[in-house]
């Protein structure tokens, strides 16, 4: 796939550390797992590649290592979060005093003023920023031991909406996606959107955000954004096939480390597979009905004897579709 031969290339040529190169490659595929799906005019015209590459190397070089390189591991991934929830309407702020504070401060005009958003500073800068999100002058979030992504910058009815994810950071994490709103009046809302499975979608239509949040424990999860309510609806799921983006990943991406020439054993409890890879096919056990675990894993390990993949149609029919 183009893509993952983007984000490979990236990650071999930007950064020496392979902590920080797994970084670079995990956050822009996951990046361009969403991001294709959209038009490329909710970009400003970049095309999907482009931007996650561009978003991979800010978030990944957020922080590194007191040797120079990669990412540094936060201490709790249970990030502490300040949260203002009553704020009042504030001044716009500064312009060359946001800049000449936070180069890497991202602004998004409302009524009356801006959301502004930053990364934090790099490893090693002067001052010193933590992840932030104000409205003007007032801070609404300020984030310990995570990094701070944007998910887009929409309009839905009278309020400007900010999306965004925060991550811990390693292979495997996973994002927290979250949204703050400033009404035409300055009144700001913020809210958490619920987790499913490692799946965030969204479209806007009818002065509303709808959010597609995958499965968890057998129940699709949604949620609206609706005139200042967040609302949410947990369904169960109907037995039948597992969908399709969930089969290609499988297919697409922990198959081929099954096959990898270089297992030493062929008993999938004891192989070798990242734990990227490993992370969605848990969720996937716990969280989904459909998934046949147990099916994947023996064609998983059957791929190791023979060190190829089988067939897409035969692999389908195996661990994808209802018997």
């Amino acid at each position: 796939m183009k893509s993952i031969a983007v984000f490979a290339v990236l990650a071999a040529a930007l950064s020496p550390c392979p902590v920080q190169a797994d970084c670079l490659r995990d956050r822009g595929l996951a990046c361009y797992a969403t991001e294709q799906k959209k038009p490329d005019t909710t970009r400003g015209g970049i095309s999907a590649s482009e931007f996650c590459a561009a978003s991979a190397v800010i978030e990944c070089g957020q922080s590194s290592s007191s040797a120079g390189g990669g990412r540094v591991m936060p201490s709790d991934i249970n990030s502490e979060r300040k949260r203002f929830d009553h704020l009042p309407t504030a001044r716009s702020a500064d312009t060359s005093a946001t800049k000449a504070e936070d180069i890497h401060a991202s602004r998004f005009a409302v009524k009356d003023g801006w959301i502004i958003s930053s990364p934090g500073s790099r490893y090693g800068e002067k001052p010193e920023i933590k992840p932030y999100i104000k409205y003007n002058n007032s801070l609404i979030e300020e984030f310990d031991d995570v990094f701070l992504s944007i998910d887009g910058f929409v309009s839905a009815g009278r309020y400007a909406v900010l999306l965004y994810s925060t991550n811990p950071g390693g292979s495997g994490t996973v994002d927290s996606h979250s949204l703050v709103a400033v009404d035409d009046n300055g009144k700001i809302y913020r809210a958490d959107l619920p987790a499913g499975h490692e799946h965030f979608e969204y479209r806007v239509a009818n002065r509303k955000i709808d959010f597609e949040l995958g499965i968890n424990d057998g129940k699709q999860i949604r949620a609206v954004f609706d005139d200042g309510r967040l609302s949410v609806t947990k369904t169960p799921i109907q037995k039948g096939n597992l969908g399709d983006d969930d089969c290609n990943m499988i297919y697409n991406g922990i198959m081929d480390e099954c096959a990898r020439p270089d297992q030493t054993t062929c008993i999938y409890d004891d192989m070798t597979i990242s734990m990227a890879r490993q992370r969605p096919i848990n969720s996937l056990a716990y969280d989904n009905p459909n998934f046949k675990h147990e099916s994947f894993k023996s064609a998983c390990e059957q791929a190791c004897k023979v060190k190829r993949k089988p067939a897409l149609a035969g692999f389908r029919k195996a661990v994808c579709q209802a018997r």
